[in-house]
């Protein structure tokens, strides 16, 4: 069996549990999110919530998440903040991610990032981030992000999160 056939069985067979109440599957946008999602996200408190399930594609030699995932999962958090900036039709692209891991992600995990955006300027976007499983904090993460032209296909992915028809 080729490495790739391996990659493709695991994705075949790997099915991602039912998200809790309340989260919503980010539709998919195709390339390296297909292999690292799905993501959900639940609007609380007029903030998205942005969240994923602990594979097996995502763990390490040591059984624990990879932090390139949980780094991944802190750019995607891009997402929040879109709809925090009032941008959700134009592309975010990041200039600058600092991430701390704080705690180990085991496999199974639910984990929640919760963004706190700090400042909405004319092309930039700064926000800090939190990622929890349950009540325990696993990453904090600080991020500069900059508006990259229109993004139409932006509502579209987040029409079920944010209860719009894209």
């Amino acid at each position: 069996m080729t490495d790739t056939d391996r990659i493709m069985d695991m994705l075949v067979r790997e099915t991602d549990p039912a998200p809790p109440e309340g989260f919503h599957r980010i539709g998919d946008r195709g390339g390296y999110d297909l292999l690292i999602g799905p993501f959900f996200g639940k609007m609380e408190d007029g903030h998205m919530i942005l969240a994923f399930r602990c594979a097996e594609r995502h763990v390490n030699g040591r059984g624990v998440c990879h932090g390139g995932m949980m780094a991944s999962l802190a750019d995607q958090a891009a997402y929040a903040v879109r709809v925090s900036g009032g941008v959700v039709d134009h592309s975010l692209v990041t200039v600058s991610l600092t991430i701390e891991f704080l705690r180990p992600v085991d496999r199974g995990d639910w984990v929640e990032v919760r963004t706190r955006a700090n400042k909405h300027g004319r092309t930039l976007h700064f926000a800090q981030f939190t990622g929890t499983v349950g009540d325990r904090a696993v990453l904090q993460a600080s991020a500069v992000f900059m508006e990259a032209g229109d993004d139409p296909e932006g509502p579209v992915s987040l029409a079920a999160v944010l209860g719009t028809d894209a």
